[in-house]
Protein backbone atom coordinates (compact mmCIF):
# COMPACT_ATOMS: atom_id res chain seq x y z
CA UNK A 1 0.00 0.00 0.00
CA UNK A 2 2.88 2.55 0.56
CA UNK A 3 4.38 1.71 -2.93
CA UNK A 4 1.05 2.37 -4.21
CA UNK A 5 0.21 5.33 -2.51
CA UNK A 6 4.31 6.91 -3.33
CA UNK A 7 3.57 5.67 -7.17
CA UNK A 8 0.19 7.91 -6.82
CA UNK A 9 1.16 10.65 -4.93
CA UNK A 10 4.48 11.04 -7.64
CA UNK A 11 2.36 10.83 -10.57
CA UNK A 12 -0.27 13.47 -9.34
CA UNK A 13 2.43 15.79 -8.49
CA UNK A 14 3.79 15.34 -11.84
CA UNK A 15 0.16 15.48 -13.37
CA UNK A 16 -0.27 19.13 -10.97
CA UNK A 17 2.96 20.59 -12.33
CA UNK A 18 2.17 19.97 -16.03
CA UNK A 19 -1.57 20.98 -15.44
CA UNK A 20 -0.49 24.87 -13.66
CA UNK A 21 2.21 24.44 -16.43
CA UNK A 22 4.88 24.81 -13.83
CA UNK A 23 8.79 24.52 -15.20
CA UNK A 24 11.99 23.89 -13.63
CA UNK A 25 9.54 21.06 -11.74
CA UNK A 26 12.30 18.74 -11.99
CA UNK A 27 13.15 16.76 -8.64
CA UNK A 28 8.51 17.03 -8.44
CA UNK A 29 8.56 12.84 -8.93
CA UNK A 30 11.77 11.81 -7.30
CA UNK A 31 10.61 14.39 -3.92
CA UNK A 32 6.92 12.77 -4.45
CA UNK A 33 8.07 8.92 -4.49
CA UNK A 34 10.33 9.72 -1.62
CA UNK A 35 7.83 11.65 0.41
CA UNK A 36 7.38 8.48 2.75
CA UNK A 37 10.36 6.99 2.94
CA UNK A 38 10.52 7.52 6.71
CA UNK A 39 7.88 5.53 7.11
CA UNK A 40 10.14 2.48 5.61
CA UNK A 41 13.10 3.43 8.41
CA UNK A 42 10.43 3.79 11.00
CA UNK A 43 8.46 0.56 10.29
CA UNK A 44 11.63 -1.43 10.86
CA UNK A 45 12.23 -0.03 14.41
CA UNK A 46 8.83 0.77 16.05
CA UNK A 47 6.96 -2.25 15.78
CA UNK A 48 6.10 -2.18 19.72
CA UNK A 49 5.24 1.26 19.32
CA UNK A 50 2.89 1.13 16.62
CA UNK A 51 -0.01 -0.14 18.55
CA UNK A 52 0.45 2.78 20.50
CA UNK A 53 1.11 5.17 18.00
CA UNK A 54 -2.69 3.41 16.37
CA UNK A 55 -4.13 3.99 19.53
CA UNK A 56 -3.65 7.22 20.18
CA UNK A 57 -4.33 8.09 16.03
CA UNK A 58 -7.73 8.93 15.70
CA UNK A 59 -11.00 10.99 14.97
CA UNK A 60 -9.22 13.55 17.66
CA UNK A 61 -5.72 13.76 16.11
CA UNK A 62 -3.67 12.44 12.81
CA UNK A 63 -1.67 9.59 12.27
CA UNK A 64 1.46 12.41 11.88
CA UNK A 65 0.27 13.80 15.16
CA UNK A 66 -0.06 10.55 16.89
CA UNK A 67 3.46 9.39 15.89
CA UNK A 68 5.05 12.75 17.18
CA UNK A 69 3.56 12.05 20.37
CA UNK A 70 4.81 8.53 20.86
CA UNK A 71 8.13 8.37 19.24
CA UNK A 72 9.32 12.12 19.45
CA UNK A 73 9.22 12.20 15.98
CA UNK A 74 7.67 11.14 12.58
CA UNK A 75 8.10 9.67 9.23
CA UNK A 76 8.70 13.19 7.45
CA UNK A 77 11.46 14.14 9.98
CA UNK A 78 13.59 11.30 9.66
CA UNK A 79 12.85 10.67 5.83
CA UNK A 80 14.40 14.12 5.50
CA UNK A 81 17.54 13.29 7.77
CA UNK A 82 17.91 10.15 5.04
CA UNK A 83 17.88 12.33 2.51
CA UNK A 84 19.98 15.15 3.33
CA UNK A 85 22.67 12.38 4.51
CA UNK A 86 22.30 11.04 1.02
CA UNK A 87 23.09 14.16 -0.19
CA UNK A 88 19.95 14.44 -2.06
CA UNK A 89 19.16 18.19 -3.13
CA UNK A 90 18.16 20.67 -0.48
CA UNK A 91 14.63 21.16 -2.03
CA UNK A 92 13.99 17.81 -2.36
CA UNK A 93 14.77 17.33 1.69
CA UNK A 94 12.30 19.99 2.62
CA UNK A 95 9.46 18.13 0.50
CA UNK A 96 10.16 15.39 2.24
CA UNK A 97 10.18 16.44 5.89
CA UNK A 98 7.20 19.63 5.70
CA UNK A 99 4.75 17.30 3.12
CA UNK A 100 2.01 17.40 5.82
CA UNK A 101 2.67 20.95 7.05
CA UNK A 102 3.90 23.33 4.06
CA UNK A 103 3.95 26.50 5.99
CA UNK A 104 6.13 24.83 9.05
CA UNK A 105 9.34 24.90 7.31
CA UNK A 106 9.97 28.45 6.88
CA UNK A 107 9.61 29.51 3.73
CA UNK A 108 7.53 28.51 0.84
CA UNK A 109 8.77 25.98 -1.90
CA UNK A 110 6.79 25.12 -4.87
CA UNK A 111 8.13 21.76 -4.46
CA UNK A 112 6.93 21.23 -0.90
CA UNK A 113 3.40 22.62 -1.95
CA UNK A 114 3.39 20.69 -5.02
CA UNK A 115 3.67 17.48 -3.07
CA UNK A 116 1.82 18.66 -0.31
CA UNK A 117 -1.09 18.65 -2.42
CA UNK A 118 -0.52 15.76 -4.26
CA UNK A 119 -0.36 13.74 -1.39
CA UNK A 120 -3.55 14.94 0.18
CA UNK A 121 -5.68 14.69 -3.25
CA UNK A 122 -4.31 11.15 -3.19
CA UNK A 123 -5.63 10.73 0.68
CA UNK A 124 -8.65 11.76 -0.62
CA UNK A 125 -8.98 9.42 -3.08
CA UNK A 126 -8.61 6.65 -0.80
CA UNK A 127 -5.27 5.78 -1.50
CA UNK A 128 -3.11 5.42 1.43
CA UNK A 129 -5.70 6.30 3.57
CA UNK A 130 -4.98 5.70 7.20
CA UNK A 131 -7.06 5.64 10.51
CA UNK A 132 -8.45 8.96 9.98
CA UNK A 133 -10.03 8.18 6.95
CA UNK A 134 -10.85 11.18 4.47
CA UNK A 135 -10.46 14.28 6.60
CA UNK A 136 -7.55 15.88 5.01
CA UNK A 137 -7.64 18.44 2.92
CA UNK A 138 -4.81 20.61 1.32
CA UNK A 139 -3.16 23.65 2.82
CA UNK A 140 -5.69 26.87 1.92
CA UNK A 141 -1.97 28.88 1.49
CA UNK A 142 -0.52 26.49 -0.90
CA UNK A 143 -3.62 26.21 -3.17
CA UNK A 144 -3.42 29.82 -3.21
CA UNK A 145 0.08 29.98 -3.92
CA UNK A 146 -0.21 27.85 -6.57
CA UNK A 147 -3.09 28.31 -8.24
CA UNK A 148 -5.22 25.41 -7.59
CA UNK A 149 -8.84 24.97 -8.17
CA UNK A 150 -11.03 22.37 -7.69
CA UNK A 151 -11.01 21.62 -11.62
CA UNK A 152 -7.57 21.21 -11.36
CA UNK A 153 -8.22 18.86 -8.24
CA UNK A 154 -10.41 16.98 -10.08
CA UNK A 155 -8.55 16.35 -13.44
CA UNK A 156 -5.02 15.42 -11.39
CA UNK A 157 -7.27 12.66 -9.55
CA UNK A 158 -8.74 11.30 -12.66
CA UNK A 159 -6.14 11.21 -14.38
CA UNK A 160 -3.91 9.56 -11.54
CA UNK A 161 -6.48 6.75 -10.72
CA UNK A 162 -5.98 6.11 -14.60
CA UNK A 163 -1.85 5.92 -14.23
CA UNK A 164 -1.74 4.16 -10.89
CA UNK A 165 -4.05 1.71 -12.63
CA UNK A 166 -1.58 1.24 -15.68
CA UNK A 167 1.64 1.21 -13.61
CA UNK A 168 0.12 -1.33 -11.70
CA UNK A 169 -0.73 -3.62 -14.38
CA UNK A 170 2.64 -3.43 -15.74
CA UNK A 171 4.27 -4.60 -11.77
CA UNK A 172 1.95 -7.06 -11.49
CA UNK A 173 2.92 -8.57 -15.73
CA UNK A 174 6.26 -8.34 -14.46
Amino acid sequence: ELWRHSIAVSVAAEGLARELDLHGAEDIFTAALLHDVGKLVLGRFVQDDMTAIQAAAGSEISFEVAEKQVLGTDHAHIGAQILSRWAFPADLVHAVQWHHDPDGGGEARRTTDIVHVANVLCLMMGIGVGREGLQYQPSPAVTRRLGVNPMHLERIASQTLQWVEELADVFVAE
